[in-house]
């Protein structure tokens, strides 16, 4: 009888697995397949610990249960792997998220940023193009390092550790090749700062490009220039590279002709209050709830909280659409981390797609300090303090400008309003960062008392007139705080609209400075007049600096001509400010200005530090600081 080719494989590959069963091994130089693990090659000769298997006429070694193969191919408890370079775990770059424990693993390595470091797990991956990718871990006091060569220190491409609590991460552009990343800890005793951790894979592109969901490879954004110029159509939607739609914006509909009209389902007003309760402020976080429960969300105003407790209602974040006495739970996230971009994000994007409306607020609620460090980490971070997690939503590293631009885009344009009932936000910095993404911008210059806005002071006018414009809302949140509490310190409505022309007359301003080297001194004193932030020695009042410096002795006149211009423009940037006696000097927006003869915070040139791309402040800054 013959046989056919197929049949003969067949035939050959039983035969190989009956000298296994006989031996108690599994033939050399076949694959080993693992659910799980990257496939690998048996080393030559029996393999007593593995199983022999056939698929359609091929050998096929796998590991029995229980084990899984690491990346020599040898098979070893699946509680064992990730424990050392011989056991690493492969890393899926198409999953954003991982999660794994560092306890009982191993401590056989060192990053140049974790001494003396501690348990740690070990991941590889392979990349054959260049690729952009960031490496984020949480859960502890974490430390990321990724090498070329896993056991070999030297080969080490990244290192970074944040203090308690923040987590550490890695942005690197990766040549083709294999690389090491290794998710350690601070501590310097077994398990003293380990435990369960988040790994976040995340592929970023250059500007104007996106990345492919699954492969991660970039290609050009064929939203980017934006062609959905069409009155209220201009959302964007990327399809298959290089397509795109545009689709009618929220609170619009298409009227079958392809133009976009209001939707008369839709609401007037949708106002999207992010509450951060997952910390001191909690009970303070229920009676501003309480606030809002007198006032009733209607079909022409929606009124959506996400609140995320500390500990009521053991610690869970809830989606809630407020109403009149009540507050109906929508959805139990359970625990999330506030303090992450992407919390925010996510429930911007939610509250746009299920409540649609023709204008929309975001109103950001927890502890704020501004663009910079805090004094509780050493981190960049702006505000959202996540107590549980660990987590804080940075403006200088670009966290802020993330959840912003997802939740534009979700939009199609910026958002009618901006604001943050939280402590110090009403900065230079802060506009300048929120100006891409919204058209006003409410915030307070100095710290805000515990009981923060009046809720229904404002909420209530909205709901009878739900026409409102933007502009009254945002004067409208000024006066209601102010005239709450005479602790209600200060209060600013932005015309982010303005920024630009703000940004050119700022820039004017630090030249005509920096072009006079020898009057630095009597800026500096100028500086030490002005009104300051609590005892922040280096935040000041911006309007007046600029008043003051301008009919300062033996100033240039065209410092005193770019000062005139720069308070002319902030006139016409900040359309509403209110201050309680005692705070006269706070015009309606502070701006970082440390003193003469100490130095610039490196923060203030990061990576989301949009205000140092738009002006020149900065290199005033740099020259005045030395």
């Amino acid at each position: 009888m013959l046989l056919t080719g197929e049949e003969r494989r067949a035939a050959r590959a039983a035969a190989w697995c009956l000298v296994a069963a006989l031996t108690g091994g599994c033939p050399g130089s076949h694959p080993v397949g693992d659910a799980g693990a990257a496939d690998a090659t048996a080393a030559d000769g029996a393999r007593p610990d593995t199983a022999c298997h056939t698929v359609d006429g091929e050998v096929l070694c796998r590991c029995p249960a229980g084990t899984v193969a690491d990346e020599t191919g040898r098979c070893i408890a699946a509680t064992e792997q990730g424990a050392s370079c011989i056991r690493a775990l492969p890393l899926d770059l198409s999953v954003a998220e991982v999660r794994g424990s560092t306890t009982g693993m191993g401590d056989e390595y060192r990053g140049s940023c974790n001494q003396p470091g501690s348990e740690e797990v070990v991941y590889y991956f392979a990349l054959a193009e260049l690729r952009h990718l960031a490496f984020e871990a949480s859960g502890f006091d974490t430390t990321l390092y990724l090498r070329r060569g896993c056991s070999t220190a030297a080969s080490e491409v990244a290192c970074n550790d944040d203090a308690a609590g923040v987590g550490s991460r890695i942005e690197e552009e990766l040549d083709p090749g294999t690389y090491f990343l290794f998710v350690d800890g601070y501590g310097n005793a077994p398990g003293a700062d380990g435990g369960d951790y988040l790994l976040r894979v995340t592929a970023l592109c250059p500007d104007g490009m996106l990345a492919d969901p699954v492969s991660g490879v970039c290609f050009d954004d064929p939203c980017d220039p934006d062609p959905c110029t069409a009155p209220n159509q201009e959302r964007c939607q990327p399809l298959a590279p290089p397509e795109q739609r545009c689709g009618c914006n929220p609170g619009y509909r298409a009227d079958g002709s392809g133009a976009c009209v209001p939707d008369p389902e839709a609401a007037d007003w949708t106002v999207m209050m992010y509450f951060n309760a997952d910390n001191d402020l909690e009970v303070s976080a229920y009676n501003d709830l309480a606030e809002m429960q007198r006032v009733e969300s209607n079909d022409r105003l929606h009124i959506v909280m996400q609140l995320d407790s500390g500990y009521r209602d053991r610690g869970d974040a809830r989606r809630l659409y407020v109403g009149a006495g009540t507050a109906e739970v929508i959805e139990n996230l359970g625990e999330v981390d506030s303090g992450d971009w992407r919390t925010l994000a996510e429930f911007g994007v939610w509250a746009i797609e299920r409540y649609p409306a023709r204008h929309h607020a975001l109103v950001m609620w927890d502890h704020g300090e501004g663009w910079k460090l805090g004094s509780r980490r050493l981190r960049t971070k702006g505000f959202s303090f996540d107590y549980s997690d660990g987590g804080e939503i940075s403006v200088a590293d670009g966290d802020y400008g993330q959840a912003l631009a997802a939740i534009g885009a979700a939009l199609g344009r910026p958002l009618d309003l901006i604001g943050f009932d939280a402590c110090l936000m009403g900065a230079w910095e802060v506009a300048a960062a929120s100006a891409p993404h919204g058209k006003m911008f409410v915030a307070s210059e100095e710290s805000e008392p515990y009981s923060g806005w009046a809720f229904d002071d404002f909420l209530a006018p909205l709901a009878a007139a739900p026409t409102m414009t933007a502009r009254h809302l945002a004067e409208l949140i000024v006066d209601t705080y102010a005239d709450e509490s005479s602790d209600d310190s200060t209060m600013s409505a932005i015309d982010l609209s303005t920024l630009d022309e703000l940004a050119t007359a700022l820039s004017a301003l630090a030249d005509a400075m920096r072009g006079h080297p020898d009057r630095f001194a009597a800026i500096e004193v100028v500086r030490r007049q002005t009104q300051n932030v609590e005892d922040d020695g280096t935040t000041r009042d911006l309007g007046d600096f600029a008043a003051r410096i301008a009919v300062a002795e033996d100033v240039p006149a065209v410092i005193v001509q770019t000062a005139r211009a720069l308070t002319a423009q902030l006139d016409r940037c900040i359309v509403h400010n209110r201050v309680q006696a005692g705070y006269g000097g706070f015009t309606g927006l502070t701006i970082y200005f440390p003193a003469r003869g100490s130095a610039v915070d490196p923060d203030y040139l990061g990576a989301g530090a949009i205000w140092s791309q738009r002006t020149t402040w900065d290199e005033f800054l740099d020259a005045f600081t030395r």
